[in-house]
């Protein structure tokens, strides 16, 4: 199993380092939905398209690249473009755990998330999991994808508290 550690630099973003590549994830504001995901040199914008913030488009050069649409169920849709018919869904796992996966259109699971919360700085760190089949090379953009999902997650509990 590949590992991969996300850690929280700020109060607005993330970064991830590996393969090589070096990955951030920056809000443009305190509790914003809108976010700056930096993939080496490339920069994608998620920006929500919903009254409710209950979904989201990734956009790189003011195209979109992924759609974000949460459901009732807590679950988010990851699709990609129409074309290639591919999509992922990011979910809860577990009622106790702070842990979200990633499925396949197939329901394979590819990744994890494992939510680490720091008291100290009130803020949470991320370790990342992802199964043999899945390779993050090529893939770096849904892994910052799943951060996101899982802070926004996150930031969805506190709120109904």
């Amino acid at each position: 199993m590949k590992e991969v550690t996300v850690i929280s630099g700020s109060k607005k973003g993330f970064t991830a380092s590996y393969a090589d590549k070096h990955c951030r994830l920056e809000y443009t504001g305190w509790m914003s939905r809108k976010a700056d995901i930096y993939i080496g040199d490339e920069l994608y914008t998620v920006a929500p398209t919903s009254f409710f913030s209950s979904s989201a488009d990734v956009l790189k050069n003011g195209r979109p690249v992924l759609q974000l649409r949460m459901n009732w169920k807590g679950d988010t849709k990851i699709s990609a473009s129409k074309e290639s018919g591919r999509f992922y869904t990011f979910k809860h796992k577990g009622f106790f755990t702070s842990g979200f996966m990633i499925t396949d259109d197939k329901g394979t699971e590819l990744i994890w998330v494992e939510s680490k919360f720091k008291w100290s700085k009130f803020n949470s760190n991320y370790t990342i999991s992802a199964s043999e089949s899945f390779h993050y090379e090529g893939n770096e953009l849904l892994v910052m994808v799943a951060v996101y999902c899982a802070n926004y997650y996150a930031s969805m509990q506190v709120a109904v508290l």
